[in-house]
């Protein structure tokens, strides 16, 4: 008999871990086999998209729950890969820092002398969903707010 969706979306969640733990086997192993920056963007990209992953699998996960389907365990094991996400998308973006920042030559054609003051730069409006003061949910809150600044970022940033 073939797998449930049910069935087969606990095997994906199982493959999103398994991602996950490679991702975090490579932050700790940095400071024995540190990481360039390229690979540094590759994890932060890749926990992007697992993040997205992980929301819509434990989505599909409730909606196809067969009847009678105790979810807190479900809902226990994405909170803990959320978190152990989380904090890899953390550490990444500390190692991220430490990367030397190569100016960029500048596209625009300007006949003004160099500034001595910080250059200006409008940021596009980020609009953040608000929390609603659940605490039990507070942790789906945090992930779903990093996840839209991930969709809103460019693929390449420069930190300012």
């Amino acid at each position: 008999m073939a797998p449930s969706k049910f069935q087969t979306l606990e095997s994906e969640r199982l493959g999103i871990e398994a991602i996950i733990n490679i991702v975090d086997k490579q932050v700790a192993d940095n400071p024995v086999s540190p990481l360039t920056e390229e690979e540094v963007d590759q994890c932060l990209q890749t926990i992007c998209q697992i993040h997205h992953e992980l929301l819509e699998n434990i989505k599909q996960l409730n909606s196809h729950a067969p009847t009678g389907t105790d979810m807190q365990p479900h809902k226990l094991k994405s909170d803990e890969l959320f978190k152990k996400s989380i904090r890899n998308q953390s550490a990444l973006k500390g190692l991220k820092m430490k990367f030397p920042v190569v100016p960029r030559p500048s596209t625009s054609h300007t006949t003004h002398p160099p500034s001595s003051s910080s250059p200006q730069i409008k940021l596009p409006r980020l609009e953040l969903s608000t929390f609603d003061g659940n605490l039990q949910e507070f942790s789906r809150y945090v992930f779903e707010l990093l996840f839209e600044i991930c969709l809103k970022l460019p693929l390449e940033t420069t930190p300012i």
